[in-house]
C-alpha cells in the first residue's frame, strides 16, 4: 500500500471512530440543551431557542479548537501531549455538531430517534451544500426542507445508501481540512491556539447554515413533541 493510500485509510477509519463516538451521545445531550433552555427561559419562542443553541455552539468550536493549540504552548507539555489531544478535540467538535443539529431538529418538532437517520442527518450538515443536494436527490424532490423529509419519510433502506454515499463525501472535503487544522494547532509559542481556534468556528458556522437550510423558518410555537420543560 502506498503511503498516501495508508494515511487516507488511517483517517478514514479515525473519521468514522469520531462520529460513531459523536453519535453515541449527541442525541441525549440535544434533549439535554433544548430542555434546559426551555426551562431556564420558558418565554423564548422556538427561534429563540434556536438563536440560544447556535450562539452556545459557535462558542463552544472556539474553545474546543484552540485547546489543542493551548496545551502546545506549555513547555512542559509541548507537542508531543498536543498531538495527543488532536483526537480527542475532532471528537469534540463532531459531538458539538450531532448535538447541534440534533437539537435543532428537536425545536422543529422531527423525530429523529434512528441512529440511520442521525447519521445522514449529521453527514449531510457536516458536509454542506454537497451534501444537501445528495439528500435532495435521493428524496426525489427540489424545493424541499430536506431536514424534513430525512426525518421521517424517506424508507430507511434508502437512508442507508445515503449514509455511504455521504461518508465518502465527508472523506474527501472535512478529512483534509480537518487533518490541516489539527496539525496547524500543534504549532507552539500559542500561534496554534488562535488559528485552531479560527479553523473550528469556520467549521461551525458552516454546520450553523447546514442545519438552517435543512429545516428552514423554526414553527412560531412549540408543539407536544420533543423534550419537555420539567
Amino acid at each position: 500500500m502506498r503511503q498516501t493510500d495508508r494515511v487516507t485509510s488511517q483517517w478514514e477509519q479515525r473519521l468514522t471512530a469520531a462520529l460513531d463516538q459523536a453519535l453515541a451521545v449527541a442525541d441525549g445531550l440535544a434533549d439535554q440543551r433544548v430542555a434546559a433552555i426551555r426551562r431556564a427561559r420558558p418565554e423564548l419562542s422556538p427561534r429563540q431557542v434556536i438563536g440560544v443553541l447556535e450562539r452556545e455552539f459557535a462558542g463552544l468550536t472556539v474553545v474546543t479548537g484552540a485547546g489543542t493549540g493551548m496545551v502546545a504552548a506549555v513547555p512542559a507539555v509541548g507537542l508531543v501531549a498536543a498531538l495527543g489531544l488532536a483526537g480527542a478535540d475532532l471528537v469534540a467538535f463532531l459531538t458539538a455538531s450531532a448535538a447541534h443539529a440534533l437539537a435543532v431538529a428537536r425545536v422543529h418538532g422531527q423525530d429523529y430517534r434512528s441512529v440511520e437517520r442521525q447519521r445522514a442527518l449529521v453527514l449531510a450538515v457536516l458536509i454542506g451544500n454537497a451534501g444537501s443536494k445528495v439528500v435532495l436527490n435521493t428524496v426525489g424532490r427540489t424545493g424541499v426542507r430536506w431536514g424534513r423529509s430525512l426525518a421521517a419519510t424517506l424508507p430507511l433502506r434508502l437512508v442507508k445508501e445515503l449514509n455511504r454515499r455521504l461518508g465518502g463525501l465527508l472523506l474527501k472535503k472535512f478529512g483534509p481540512k480537518a487533518g490541516l487544522v489539527s496539525a496547524v494547532k500543534t504549532i507552539p509559542l500559542g500561534l496554534g491556539a488562535a488559528i485552531g481556534g479560527t479553523g473550528n468556528f469556520v467549521m461551525g458556522r458552516e454546520v450553523i447554515h447546514s442545519t438552517r437550510e435543512a429545516f428552514g423558518a423554526p414553527p412560531e410555537v412549540f408543539t407536544g413533541s420533543g423534550p419537555e420543560q420539567h
